[in-house]
C-alpha cells in the first residue's frame, strides 16, 4: 500500500533529521544494506554454478536432468541480477543525498 502525501513529508522530515543527527548511523545502514543484496546475488550465482555443472555433467546420461540444470542456470542467473538491481539505495537516494541533510545533491 503506497503512503499518502502527508505521511511521505514525514517520512522524509525524519529522514532528513536522522541525516543531521546521525549521519555516521546513516551510511553504516547504507553499507550494511549494499553488502546484503551482494551477498544474496553470490547465492544466486552459486545456484547458477551448480545449474551448470548440473547440466553439462548429467545431459548425456539424463536429458530431463540436463534440462533441469538449464532451467535452474537461467532462473538463478535471472535472480541474481534481480538482487543485484533491486539492491537498497538504487531505488532511491539515501537519506545522506538529500540536499537538507547537507549531502551531495542527486540530479
Amino acid at each position: 500500500m503506497p503512503l499518502s502525501e502527508h505521511e511521505q513529508r514525514v517520512l522524509e522530515e525524519l529522514e532528513r533529521s536522522l541525516a543531521r543527527h546521525d549521519p555516521r548511523f546513516v551510511a553504516r545502514v547504507h553499507r550494511g544494506s549494499r553488502a546484503v543484496a551482494l551477498q544474496r546475488a553470490r547465492w544466486w550465482l552459486l545456484g547458477a554454478l551448480v545449474g551448470v555443472l548440473l547440466m553439462v555433467g548429467t545431459f548425456a546420461v539424463s536429458p530431463f536432468l540436463g534440462l533441469l540444470g538449464a532451467i535452474l542456470t537461467f532462473g538463478s542467473a535471472l535472480g541474481a541480477l534481480g538482487a543485484l538491481r533491486r539492491s537498497p539505495g538504487e531505488q532511491r537516494p539515501t537519506v545522506s543525498q538529500h540536499p537538507e541533510a547537507g549531502g551531495p545533491r542527486s540530479s
